[in-house]
């Protein structure tokens, strides 16, 4: 038997529950009798291949509804020579055979929560909007246990009504909730469901089971969780000590108000260590779980992310003109309201000052009407920075409807900036339409339209503005091709785009094969077309110029061995300057020991001779450049609670200048400016261990220690010489303890 208990940062629940009523034990075996009066689903078939064959191996369900929460049960049938135990990390794809359960409390379709347990001891969850919009930065606390004999595996699950915010009726004995089972079975690559159908299909969760429930939730909750945080700097050789505070009130079940004042989110996980010397800003995902928790309301945004209107990441950070400095956050509050009809919400937060520069406030209001006809809703948010006497307004309109096999999406967008500087008001516009040709082929088409002084960036996320842009996509699959192959998918794609000066940039076509084989492994094709034409990004805003065309064509492999184990190749054959051709390769693997230790590396190198990048301030460079990048991770499961992550990232680069070119008449001109050769190289590591005490409390002790090197013209160092360069040039070096407890 194993069993764990799931933990995040702002959910409480009473968590002995699941043994206070007699005959209930989380324990992973359905051998109570009480499992006798659960609902049973045992018509499962296989959604991924998609074919709605049977499975091949039996999967019972049971649903049991209780007081406390929900019971789920699964009785999964599967010889013991095929199942796989892998942990792996919270919210990543398991590695190990796995239950999936998505439920919609409300019934409605406007969202739904997705909850995993493998036979390895991992877990994760999110919530699903916009029909098949799956978002895993949401967290829950809910309660799993995994058992085995020699002709199943079994699992038990249980959701306390308190892990999300619903309407009910008090009046209505009956109310209705959405309910998809899934079991995915990791040597066959193979997963199947009840209903039947996948969770990527559009409109996923306005089709899903019915069932009918008559229990009540637990009345109001007050949860308040003290933190404590102190960091060692060993750079500064210096403490510094934070002492915050979390609350969670739940005054009824379709009301939360959460808060957190004076927060430290020192303990999360690094980044992803990028390089990036495009115009095009990276987005970077959130990690900080008062951010990430029910946000579902907040989260608007187009299908590509080309533009999401609340990024949360803007908070808690001070930018001012000299660059981007650590703030912190004072406190930050959300508050959510869902009705029958009609769902509010509020989040404010404010960031800590910066020495003499008074910290940003941040207010966001949202509403949203929903019934038969869609999904009708407002955005407003105001950012004060009144260090750069600054404030920038949003309101946006968007609408979703969905009709059987047809998903229509609208976004529309007004800003309003107002500074020492100039004031300026911009527009903006998004339409889709997706709609499921059959059961085995798709087609999307979608228009992005964003005036030139259309400007999110205070509190939001765009790749850029000035931009009308048309995408038409279609894809389709074709199953048990041949003996050896049992899928083939094809996508295509054509995305044209126009600046709102009238100017045609370049035709984006791509193409792309994946092959999959009774074996498991993987093949895949990909063919991206970026057509001779103006590119109005390159120069940072000093105009446009024409480029020739580029192409870049991939080719991956990807195959198991072992159980959880697999390796893969990616080649590259692409051009990123203005005639010849560069190539790339990386190799990745990933191997577990004893079910409890997995080890993943990937490493990278590219060589090109042609590389063209805007240098900022209107002069573009031309380089040969070399590329390298080491990812390494390990992941060490102890024992239940008990697990210890080392990440460690780097990478480096070398770019030998080759010439310089002004742009005039949206042409390429030689410069007699001087351009010089560099070289590059960032490197992260940390090493963190986390001890689950119980819910909503965890002890996490984790070492960060970040450096970067530059250096200009030649001769430049070998790879070898960056990785030690950017490893003695510390930016950051820190210890952290941190300690939450649910009181």
């Amino acid at each position: 038997m194993r069993a764990s208990w799931l933990i995040m940062a702002f959910f409480s629940t009473n968590w002995g529950l699941a043994n206070e009523e007699p005959g209930i034990q989380l324990d992973g075996r359905l051998d109570e009798a009480l499992w006798e009066q659960a609902t049973v689903y045992s018509h499962f078939v296989l959604t991924d291949p998609d074919t709605g064959a049977a499975a091949p191996y039996s999967t019972e369900a049971r649903v049991l509804m209780r007081k406390e929460g929900i019971y789920l049960g699964f009785i999964n049938s599967q010889p013991m020579n095929e199942r796989v135990r892998v942990y792996s990390r919270k919210d990543e794809v398991p590695t190990a055979d796995f239950n999936r359960v998505v439920i919609d409390f409300n019934g409605n379709g406007t969202s739904a929560y997705e909850f995993t347990a493998s036979l390895g001891e991992g877990y994760s969850d999110g919530v699903y909007t916009q029909g098949n919009q799956f978002n895993s930065e949401w967290d829950g606390i809910w309660h799993f246990a995994v058992a085995e004999d020699k002709k199943h595996w079994s699992s038990e699950i249980f959701l306390p009504w308190s892990i999300a915010v619903y309407v009910i009726d008090p009046d209505a004995p009956v109310r209705n909730i959405g309910l998809s089972l899934g079991r995915v079975q990791k040597l066959r690559s193979e997963e199947s469901s009840y209903p039947a159908m996948h969770w990527s299909e559009a409109g996923f969760i306005n089709q899903l089971a019915k069932l009918e429930v008559t229990t009540q939730p637990e009345p109001e909750q007050l949860t308040v969780i003290p933190q404590v945080a102190n960091h060692y700097d060993a750079e500064q050789q210096q403490w510094e000590h934070n002492i915050g505070m979390d609350f969670l009130y739940r005054p009824t079940s379709d009301q939360l108000l959460m808060a957190t004042v004076n927060p430290d989110f020192g303990a999360v996980d690094s980044d992803e260590l990028i390089s990036n010397f495009s115009p095009v800003e990276t987005l970077l995902a959130e990690n900080r779980t008062f951010f990430t928790e029910n946000h579902r309301l907040f989260d608007i945004k187009d299908n590509d992310e080309h533009f999401v209107l609340i990024n949360t990441r803007r908070i808690g950070t001070l930018t001012n003109r000299n660059g981007e400095l650590s703030g912190g956050l004072n406190f930050a509050g959300k508050y959510l309201n869902l009705g029958s009809s009609f769902d509010q919400g509020v989040l404010i937060a404010e960031d800590k000052d910066a020495g003499s520069s008074a910290g940003k406030r941040f207010y966001v209001g949202r509403t949203q009407w929903h019934s038969t006809f869609g999904e009708l809703g407002w955005l407003g948010s105001l950012t004060d920075d009144s260090a750069q006497d600054r404030k920038a307004q949003l309101h946006a309109i968007d609408y979703h409807h969905y009709v059987d096999d047809l998903k229509l999406s609208a976004n529309f967008m007004t800003t309003k900036i107002e500074s020492q500087y100039h004031n300026k008001r911009g527009e903006g516009a998004f339409l889709s339409a997706e709609y499921a040709l059959s059961d085995d082929a798709n087609i999307s088409s979608n228009l992005l339209w964003l005036k030139p002084d259309f400007d999110i960036n205070d509190l939001g996320y765009m790749e850029r503005n000035n931009i009308k842009q048309w995408r038409l996509a279609s894809d389709v699959s074709f199953y048990d091709v041949t003996p050896q192959i049992r899928e083939i998918f094809y996508e295509f794609s054509i995305e044209r785009q126009q600046s709102f000066q009238s100017e045609s940039l370049a035709v984006n076509y791509a193409f792309a094969s994946l092959f999959s084989y009774q074996d498991t492994s993987l093949l895949e094709l990909s063919l991206d077309v970026k057509t001779s034409g103006l590119d109005d990004l390159i120069s940072f805003g000093h105009g446009s110029v024409h480029l020739p065309q580029q192409n870049e064509f991939y080719l991956e492999y990807i195959h198991p061995f072992g159980k959880g184990s697999e390796w893969s190749l990616v080649w590259g054959y692409l051009q990123e300057g203005l005639e010849h051709w560069a190539h790339s390769l990386e190799a990745s693997v990933r191997h577990s020991w004893q079910d409890a230790f997995t080890v993943e590396l990937s490493a990278l190198a590219l060589q090109s001779p042609d590389w063209l990048i805007g240098e900022g301030d209107g002069l573009l460079g031309h380089y040969e450049r070399q590329f390298r990048e080491i990812d390494l991770s390990l992941l060490w499961y102890i024992q239940p609670q008990h697990e210890m992550i080392l990440r460690l990232q780097w990478n480096g680069l070398q770019a030998n200048a080759l010439s310089a070119f002004d742009t005039q008449n949206q042409s390429l001109v030689a410069s007699n400016e001087p351009l010089e050769s560099f070289a590059e190289s960032d490197v992260s590591f940390q090493l963190k261990y986390q001890y689950q005490l119980a819910p909503l409390s965890f002890l996490t002790i984790a070492y960060t220690r970040q450096g970067a090197f530059f250096q200009l013209d030649d001769p430049l160092p070998n790879f070898s010489q960056q990785w030690e360069e950017a490893f003695r040039s510390v930016e950051e070096s820190n210890v952290s303890l941190k300690l939450t407890y649910a009181l």
